[in-house]
């Protein structure tokens, strides 16, 4: 699922002024020279008193699951991967995707999708497969994705 965010900073600072978006607290230090390395998004110059800054975001989430990396050769290793989109909800239970484990013991998701029996959250089913019969190359793990599209 998808989920949108419209971030309106207005500027009435007195003074003409660029904006950032942090994906994460900045971190200050005394040394001027380092760049902050976690800005999101800037603005170009805002005026004031009467500019504004629109942050338009969409937010996806993802589940992942894959093979471990496995050596196939002297200096070659190889991982595969699937994903599926998810929906954490506030209220409602969230979605459970479905994974399979083919014969080769590649991980994909199958359709369709549950959901999950708590709020907040989404899950992931394995569906029942042999381990030994895989050799264990086959895991999996979940990931939320924050990104944005134009």
């Amino acid at each position: 699922m998808t989920d949108k965010y419209l971030i309106t900073v207005k500027n009435k600072s007195g003074l003409s002024k660029n904006f950032l978006l942090f994906s994460d607290l900045p971190k200050l230090s005394q040394n001027v020279t380092d760049p902050y390395v976690n800005v999101w998004a800037k603005s170009v110059p805002v005026p004031s008193p009467n500019g504004h800054a629109d942050f338009d975001i969409t937010v996806e989430q993802f589940a992942v699951c894959g093979t471990a990396p496995a050596p196939l050769a002297q200096g070659v290793v190889v991982s595969t991967g699937d994903f599926t989109p998810v929906t954490v909800t506030s209220a409602k239970p969230g979605t459970k995707a479905i994974m399979k484990v083919d014969d080769q013991g590649g991980a994909a998701f199958v359709p369709p999708a549950g959901t999950t029996d708590v709020a907040h959250a989404f899950g992931i089913f394995v569906e029942p497969y042999s381990l030994s019969a895989h050799r264990g190359y086959s895991v999996f793990r979940a990931v939320t994705y924050m990104g944005t599209r134009n």
